[in-house]
């Protein structure tokens, strides 16, 4: 059993809430009858039941600072992630960011030859969209693609993280590729392979980036490569290494922008080689074969330069500033604190219990920051302990708290007509007030908007979002983070 509270019109009312299914209906009839009940509880003289004032739970409120500090967010594995970044952003408020992409590929099969006296005729690097791009999304920012071999073995057991320097041959593999912009919605794409025994056939294709290869590289490196070095994975990832996709960043025009990769999808992020070989009866047989790979072997390399004004906030970590920072895919974090003193006024009254507390940040941008960069859609919130170790508010402590709250109650979303975040984390103040917990240190970072039935307390590698907040010394007060604390004072 769990209890929580609903607040309608300033009206608390706990009602009883189980984690069981077989209760379901009950609770929500309940529920509605509450709802029916406490829609009238403010003025006895609407519409409904009359409630004596006497009898309804008076709760004072108190309106607390929250000092708010800029920090380098920590480093994440990007080996396994649902969504590879992939290209280069220039971000007039928050800096560069460039991602690019090492892969690691498999074989067809063990063993594997490309039969007798194989033709090359094509080969492609086959990337999948995923469903985000964050920049500039029309066509005036272009994108230079190029491809290397990396000198250093993909380990396809092994978690790399965004910081990870890779090896790789200053050579380019690719054809010269310039994308303009990155169709990641076209579903309408068709793409010509090659049949045998009939001519060249269009076929339609998810949207997925395809980049030319160069044949020498491939015949060479591939076609031609021994026995022993197509014998197993082993021992083809020893002797090929692995691939390395990057942006040629001196090149890119304009404002760039982030795509993210879907590499989950193996039977179509993939090598393919197009070839014909000759048949029995001297005849050719034109195939594709696909060299493999998926997002447990691929990983992101991740590399943010941030502005003068971001640097000097991480330079000085503990000054207020006017607004703070928060950039996803291991850029930013925001960490706050609420006052001691602030809170120290609450505990004076004694055991009192908070009937809601409510975290209120504001989006903001500096004047003449020149940016369409849209603000994150949601940012996380957790706490850290005495060691530092990321640990969720009570909350948003999912299956680990019963108070917990569902995601969408929790809170965190951007609600563009406000320009505002907000989170409810009445039961962590509670706990703060009480001793059972310590504050240590607070945090907001950016993650994806969609729900994921967990705590949401790790760097995010999926999204780009990023976002600037109102800081604890912001000119407008109105945007300054506010915690607003409904609690009952004891008797």
């Amino acid at each position: 059993m769990k209890t929580n509270f609903i607040y309608l019109s300033g009206c608390i009312k706990e009602i009883e809430k189980t984690q069981s299914m077989k209760y379901f209906k009950r609770d929500l009839f309940f529920l509605c009858i509450n709802l029916i009940i406490f829609s009238s509880c403010q003025k006895s003289d609407l519409v409904g039941l009359g409630v004596d004032p006497d009898n309804l739970i008076k709760s004072d409120l108190e309106v607390t600072s929250v000092n708010a500090f800029t920090e380098k967010e920590d480093s994440l594995i990007t080996t396994g992630s649902s969504r590879h970044a992939f290209g280069y952003l220039v971000d007039p408020v928050f800096g560069t960011t460039q991602a690019s992409i090492a892969l690691g590929l498999s074989l067809p099969s063990d063993g594997f030859s490309f039969g007798t006296s194989p033709e090359l005729d094509s080969a492609v690097l086959v990337l999948k969209y995923g469903n985000e791009f964050y920049g500039d999304s029309t066509k005036a920012s272009t994108f230079p693609i190029e491809v290397h071999q990396l000198t250093e073995r993909y380990n396809s057991s092994a978690s790399y993280y965004n910081t990870k320097n890779w090896a790789y041959n200053n050579s380019v593999i690719s054809k010269n590729l310039v994308v303009s912009h990155f169709p990641w919605r076209d579903s309408s794409r068709s793409v010509f392979q090659i049949i045998d025994g009939i001519q060249d056939t269009a076929v339609k294709v998810l949207p997925q980036l395809r980049i030319p290869l160069d044949e020498t590289f491939i015949r060479d490196k591939i076609m031609n490569a021994s026995a022993a070095n197509l014998a197993s994975n082993t021992a083809f990832s020893n002797y090929f290494k692995g691939l390395y996709v990057t942006v040629k960043p001196v090149a890119a025009t304009n404002p760039g922008g982030l795509i993210f990769f879907d590499l989950q999808t193996t039977d179509v992020s993939r090598l393919e080689i197009y070839y014909r070989n000759v048949k029995d009866d001297n005849s050719k047989d034109t195939n594709m074969v696909a060299f493999g790979f998926s997002n447990t072997t691929a990983s992101s390399k991740i590399v943010h330069t941030f502005s003068t004004d971001i640097e000097q906030q991480l330079d000085n970590p503990g000054s207020g500033s006017e607004v703070v920072y928060s950039e996803a895919l291991g850029g930013l974090r925001t960490r706050l604190h609420f006052p001691d003193d602030e809170l120290n006024k609450i505990k004076a009254f004694g055991e009192i219990a908070v009937n809601k507390a409510e975290l209120i940040v504001t989006e903001v941008l500096p004047q003449g920051s020149g940016t369409v960069l849209a603000p994150a859609a949601r940012l996380a919130l957790y706490r850290t302990d005495i060691a530092g170790v990321r640990k969720p508010v009570p909350d948003n402590a999912i299956g680990m708290d019963a108070r917990y709250l569902p995601e969408i109650l929790f809170g965190g979303f951007y609600n563009k007509d406000t320009r505002k975040y907000s989170f409810i984390i009445t039961s962590y103040i509670q706990d703060l007030l009480s001793g059972r917990l310590k504050q240590y240190d607070t945090y907001l970072a950016p993650i994806a908007r969609g729900l994921t039935g967990s705590s949401n307390i790790s760097p995010s590698a999926i999204t780009a979002g990023r976002t600037v907040l109102a800081g604890s010394t912001n000119s407008n007060p109105d945007y300054r983070m506010k915690l607003k604390v409904y609690y009952t004072r004891p008797d």
